[in-house]
């Protein structure tokens, strides 16, 4: 009797423990779900679909850049292979989890690179980003492929353009902010706004430039 008790016992507490381990494994998943690792810690893709629409959000806090553009400074990297002006009182840093880093846009080589006005450095609240993604260790050689692969942008698309004769996609995400996906070189770049007015978002796009 007491050895079929403590089996019982036995038996009950090897339930529980895995039981326990089932739970923190999908808690795991799940919270890894939730990070898109291939677009190099972009914050996490929203799921809304807009299609052939105008993008909208709100406005009341998109700055308005009234710099002209001959005023701006030049982010040249040649070792990413980009070109793209910003306004003459805005910093350049790089963005990862430990917070920004202030560095040259020339000097850079991290995958997302952040541009902002001064007094939101530490914010996050206002700024532009480059950010880029080495396709041919994904075995990925166009911006088709890169897309085909992560339809969630297709999902979001809302215009096409050309930069320099590259494809390029608009997309916007569910809480409003703009973002334009194109190709060059084995890289695919996507350069994001957050509380930048369309107007002087495109203004910037338009001195973005592929060095080769």
């Amino acid at each position: 009797m007491d050895n079929k008790n403590i089996s019982t016992k036995l038996g009950a507490a090897i339930l529980v423990i895995v039981a326990i381990t089932a739970g923190v494994f999908v808690w795991v998943y799940e919270k890894e779900q939730n990070w898109d690792f291939a677009t190099t810690q972009l914050s996490p893709i929203p799921k809304k679909i807009i299609r052939n629409a105008t993008p909208t959000k709100d406005t009341s806090i998109s700055i308005v850049i009234t710099e002209p553009v001959e005023q701006w400074k030049t982010c040249r990297n040649e070792k990413l292979g980009y070109e793209i002006k910003y306004p003459n009182n805005w910093k350049t840093y790089t963005s990862g989890p430990w917070g920004n880093t202030p560095e040259p846009c020339g000097a850079t080589t991290h995958p997302e690179f952040v541009i902002s006005p001064e007094d939101e450095f530490n914010t996050g609240k206002i700024n532009f980003r480059v950010v880029y993604v080495d396709t041919s260790n994904l075995g990925i050689y166009s911006l088709d492929e890169y897309l085909q692969k992560n339809p969630h942008y297709l999902d979001e698309k809302f215009n096409e353009a050309l930069i320099q004769g590259k494809r390029a996609v608009w997309a916007k995400g569910t809480n409003g902010y703009v973002y334009v996906i194109t190709y060059n070189d084995n890289k695919v770049f996507i350069i994001r706004e957050r509380n930048i007015s369309l107007d002087s978002f495109e203004r910037i796009l338009s001195t973005f430039q592929f060095l080769k």
